[in-house]
């Protein structure tokens, strides 16, 4: 951007009012400065088509006779044509508009520089607002997973504490060496059990789980168990009514398809 003194000094040394020596200074920075050397270029021309705008005056004719004397022109062309002769010295009016031209100019330049300075402040605001949204958005995105592990490791306690995990003794001889753990969801109504070496149970039984619930007067019915590998079985189970308290888990050896209440022998119990 081009300070306004050196515009000022631009409007002068166009004007021819700068003194030799401030007009050859002058002529220097514009060689060593580009911008400076554009802006008097753009001033020059918008002077110049000034110029041509204005209309043509006709000098004094004093002023004709000397240049068509040192012209050495003949005697005859000096006559001067038949024009309305403009009171006054002639180049004073269209130094006057050179100077409203220049004066325009540089004016118009200015106010042009202040709008794209204040445009450029918009986009550095601009710029700034949408660093500082980005960055919300991060530390939000960083909240909002931290928040996200939080309720998962509120929910896993939660899944834990409402499990519970119980392991079952074997009540008879016969299964001295087989295993059997119970987890029961009280939420969920459901459970799984793990049953370790447990021999498949003779032809026409089924193992039947059992759920002791205070609340009833007998032990409620968790469904069959069905062994499908001796080594190692997971099971599912689903009471047949709704459990407030599992006190404790049983099962029993009882004829095919299970029945109502338990009949056979309690093979495993455990809380």
């Amino acid at each position: 951007m081009i300070p306004e003194t050196q515009q000022d000094l631009a409007i002068a040394y166009l004007l021819g009012d700068l003194d030799p020596a401030s007009a050859a200074r002058f002529e220097t920075e514009m060689q060593a400065n580009a911008e400076l050397g554009q802006f008097v270029d753009e001033l020059r021309e918008s002077t110049a088509t000034l110029a041509l705008v204005l209309p043509a005056q006709i000098p004094p004719p004093a002023l004709r006779a000397r240049i068509l004397a040192g012209l050495r022109l003949p005697a005859a062309a000096a006559d001067p044509p038949r024009a309305r002769i403009i009171p006054g010295p002639w180049w004073a009016g269209l130094a006057a508009c050179l100077a409203f031209a220049l004066g325009y100019a540089v004016m118009e330049n200015r106010a042009a520089n202040a709008r794209l300075e204040a445009e450029r402040a918009r986009e550095t605001l601009l710029a700034g607002s949408i660093a500082a949204l980005s960055q919300e958005l991060v530390q939000l995105r960083v909240a909002s997973a931290a928040q996200l592990k939080q309720i998962a490791d509120l929910s896993a306690r939660d899944s834990l504490a409402r499990v519970k995990i119980a392991t079952l003794s074997a009540q008879v001889d016969t299964y001295q060496r087989a295993g059997v753990v119970v987890i029961w969801d009280d939420v969920r109504q459901q459970g799984l059990a793990k049953l370790v070496n447990l021999p498949k149970p003779a032809a026409g039984r089924d193992y039947q789980l059992w759920i002791v619930d205070p609340k009833y007067p007998s032990p409620v019915n968790g469904g069959i168990l069905t062994v499908t590998d001796e080594a190692g079985t997971v099971a599912s189970f689903k009471p047949d009514q709704v459990i407030t308290s599992a006190d404790a888990f049983a099962i029993s050896v009882e004829k095919t398809g299970g029945v109502p209440k338990a009949e056979g022998p309690i093979v495993f119990i455990g809380k």
